[in-house]
C-alpha cells in the first residue's frame, strides 16, 4: 500500500515509517507544509491509498487535506501528540506495529 505520511516530529515520524516499512507499504513522508505540497505536486493525492496525518503541522492546513481527501476518495486517519517525552512514549505504544496495522486496515476496510 502507498501511504501518504504527514508528520512533523522526527522521533515519532521515523518510528512510524520504520512501522511503515516493516509492514510492507510504500510511503512518502511529509514533515511540514511545503514538503507536502511538493509530494502532492509531484504525484498527486490519488497516487496514495492511505494518508496518515498529524494533525498539527507547521504550514499545513488539516482541514483543506480532509477536504483533499475526501473530493478524491482516500481514506484519512488523524493522529496527533505534544511534543512531551511522555507523550512521544504514549505515541508510540499507541502506535506499535500491530496498532498501526490494525488501523491501516480497520480504515481500508470501511473505504
Amino acid at each position: 500500500m502507498k501511504v501518504l505520511f504527514i508528520e512533523d516530529d522526527a522521533e515519532i515520524g521515523e518510528f512510524v515509517c520504520d512501522n511503515l516499512e516493516r509492514l510492507g507499504h510504500q510511503y512518502a513522508w511529509a514533515k511540514d507544509g511545503e514538503s507536502l505540497i511538493k509530494i502532492v505536486v509531484e504525484f498527486g493525492i490519488t497516487h496514495f491509498d492511505f494518508v496518515l496525518s498529524d494533525i498539527h503541522v507547521p504550514g499545513y492546513n488539516f482541514t483543506h487535506m480532509i477536504e483533499t481527501c475526501s473530493r478524491a476518495n482516500v481514506p484519512l486517519l488523524a493522529q496527533s501528540s505534544t511534543s512531551s517525552r511522555k507523550h512521544k512514549y504514549q505515541m508510540r505504544k499507541a502506535l506499535d506495529i500491530n496498532e498501526l496495522n490494525r488501523m491501516i486496515t480497520v480504515t481500508m476496510e470501511q473505504r
